[in-house]
């Protein structure tokens, strides 16, 4: 009896020592499980965004040409506007039977004008231009 009562803390050394190098295996075997738990996480996310990533193939360059072209268009837009415009101007007032001073009753009749009857403004109205004969000339409003 004596002898295993001696004894008795040599065991339970060796007890504490075993318990420790458990506990110390065990810390050891849930670190490498969790480190593989994560690489298998990152590998699969890995796999999901290899679709989802994009490359440049050709980086955008400047236009070079393209700004004289349109500069070019705009300008022989708005050339051939002004040309367009001036052409229908000067053929409505070329076709336009109207007769607008004296001299275009003369040059048309071929007769020389004996009197002129002047324009009369509604009451309340002023005559906003007059040519001292009382026609108005072609563009002016009462």
């Amino acid at each position: 009896m004596q002898g295993r009562i001696q004894s008795s803390p040599a065991v339970e050394q060796q007890y504490k020592e075993l318990t420790r190098n458990y506990q110390n295996a065990l810390e050891f075997y849930n670190d490498l499980l969790k480190k593989h738990d994560q690489a298998a996480i990152s590998s699969d996310l890995n796999r999901q965004q290899q679709g989802e990533h994009f490359n440049v193939l050709d980086p955008a360059s400047l236009p070079m040409t393209h700004l004289s072209r349109r500069k070019r268009r705009s300008r022989v837009g708005a050339g051939g506007g002004l040309a367009l415009g001036l052409t229908i101007l000067y053929l409505l007032s070329a076709f336009d039977p109207s007769m607008h001073t004296e001299r275009d009753v003369e040059v048309c009749l071929q007769l020389p004008v004996l009197a002129v009857v002047p324009d009369v403004a509604p009451a309340g109205r002023m005559q906003a231009s007059n040519n001292g004969h009382g026609l108005k000339l072609a563009g002016t409003r009462t």
